[in-house]
């Protein structure tokens, strides 16, 4: 049977969707009620947020919560709409047809699905390694068909079409290689050298997604303001992008990083140059923890400087990482957050004042005690 002609509904599944991601207790579900409020409110930026991540149990939540909203409401969230993606709605729509409309550019673009594409026969005269090498870059360009914002719903426990897909694409290797070993027994020993290299899949003992579920169902643990985390979810679909899919190679093992630790600062701060101000105190303070700085009393109890010693090289290395750290942060948010752009490019103007001032200020310091 060709492979092309595969598809999921003519044969069983072997992957359970609701295995391959860790459990998640929402038994309080908090985000659907924060949710609720947001679809009341007349935030048109966080109802696209909300439509946007589906925080909900079932599709038609939003759909109907839009229908009870008035006229004007739904004309001027459409506008919004439209002069944002530059592109007019037909006119004279009736009231449901404008909701369909919110809801189509609020929601995700479809994507396109591939049926896995490598076959067994492909592998015929090729060493282990060249098997493995093609089956792991078949899995990751499957993966990357995965929206961000499908694997987030899939986390909190909810079902999603495009995970299903994945597997299915999957089933459908595994089930080639099984017919693929009936005709051609004598090829097993290369394939089992090709599970040393790769791990070729199988239903999963442990959550297959637990590396990137967990760290997303640790945002939902506790209650919160839903706004923060739909603000962070934003930040991570552009991490998530570029840990996983704008990579040459998968790291299965790499558990993603969910970590913002400057975006407190940022709401923390009232200005960009109070922003700069706190990230430049931590700077200095990451600097006077890395150095020695070794000083001599004189008879005429005068400070008079000796040198100035780097600690290990390793608090070096933490310095350069904090700063690797910060800079991926910058560029998350600028390509998630279009409106702190402005706010940014001040801040490190400002940052750049701060620092001119206190070079010249340890300039004149040293002068005085050399």
């Amino acid at each position: 049977m060709p492979l092309e002609i595969y598809h999921p509904a003519s044969y069983r599944p072997i992957f359970d969707p609701t295995a391959e991601f860790p459990k998640f207790n929402g038994s309080d579900s908090w985000w659907v009620d924060e949710g609720m409020v947001v679809l009341r409110s007349f935030d048109f930026e966080e109802i696209r947020k909300v439509v946007r991540y589906r925080l909900y149990p079932h599709d038609s939540v939003p759909r109907t919560f839009l229908l009870q909203r008035s006229t004007a409401f739904i004309d001027n969230f459409l506008a919004t709409l439209s002069e944002s993606d530059g592109h007019q709605p037909p006119e004279d729509l009736s009231h449901a047809q404008k909701v369909e409309q919110i809801l189509l550019r609020s929601g995700l673009s479809p994507s396109p699905r591939e049926i896995w594409s490598w076959d067994p026969a492909a592998g015929c005269r090729q060493d282990a390694q060249a098997i493995a090498d093609s089956i792991e870059t078949e899995s990751h360009i499957q993966f990357g068909k995965i929206p961000f914002e499908e694997i987030v719903r899939a986390s909190l426990g909810y079902k999603t079409d495009a995970v299903e897909w994945f597997l299915n694409q999957h089933t459908i290797l595994y089930i080639s290689l099984v017919r693929h070993f009936r005709r051609h027994p004598e090829e097993v020993p290369i394939y089992k050298e090709v599970e040393k290299a790769h791990d070729v899949p199988l239903p999963a003992v442990s959550p297959a997604f637990g590396f990137v579920s967990r760290p997303i169902q640790s945002l939902f643990h506790r209650r919160t303001r839903l706004a923060q985390v739909l603000e962070a979810l934003e930040i991570l679909a552009v991490r998530f992008r570029r840990q996983y899919i704008c990579t040459y190679t998968m790291d299965w093992n790499l558990e993603f990083d969910t970590k913002l630790p400057y975006l407190e600062d940022y709401h923390n701060s009232i200005s960009a140059k109070d922003l700069a101000s706190i990230l430049t105190d931590k700077v200095h303070q990451l600097y006077q923890e890395a150095t020695i700085e070794l000083v001599e009393v004189t008879e005429d109890k005068t400070v008079k400087r000796i040198s100035q010693e780097s600690i290990a090289n390793g608090d070096w290395r933490g310095i350069v990482a904090d700063w690797y750290t910060l800079s991926q942060f910058v560029w998350e948010c600028c390509v998630a957050l279009p409106n702190v752009v402005t706010v940014l490019e001040n801040c490190a103007k400002a940052s750049l004042q701060i620092l001119s001032v206190t070079q010249t200020n340890t300039a004149l310091f040293n002068q005085l005690i050399l």
